[in-house]
């Protein structure tokens, strides 16, 4: 494990010091950013650095650049970025997917240990994303 983090790591630096890639790198998911009139070239020069250094790449893990995305489970919505405002909620799937577990441990009145706290976290990440306003407290 520890060698495959060093791996992606390297890649990661290569790409962002090397190349001038805006990228950021979790175990072995890459996201990379750019602006739009740049992406096919960036999307170039990630696909040719992976192939030269024989990375191979999980083709439905590949996605066209775009102002929304989805990686490692979150939407990543850079939609009003030129306003300083990025989103980060829930995929759909993952919202189905915390539905389906809350509705078994309710139907079957169990919910095991290691399951409750793998909810929790998920539950606590999904809670974050409810906006409070406050402006009439100031």
């Amino acid at each position: 494990m520890t060698a495959s983090l060093r791996v992606s790591l390297a890649l990661w630096k290569i790409g962002s010091s090397l190349l001038h890639i805006m990228w950021s790198v979790y175990f072995d998911d890459f996201l990379c950013l750019s602006r739009s009139s740049e992406s096919k070239h960036v999307d170039f020069c990630v696909s040719s650095l992976f192939s030269l250094l024989g990375w191979k790449v999980s083709q439905h893990k590949l996605l066209d650049f775009n102002t929304i995305c989805k990686v490692l489970g979150v939407q990543l919505d850079l939609s009003q970025s030129g306003d300083g405002l990025c989103f980060v909620t829930n995929t759909a799937e993952r919202v189905e997917e915390l539905v389906a577990e809350i509705d078994e441990a309710l139907k079957s009145n169990m919910l095991p240990r290691r399951d409750g706290e793998k909810l929790r976290g998920r539950l606590q990440f999904a809670s974050s994303q409810f906006l409070e306003d406050v402006s009439e407290d100031f």
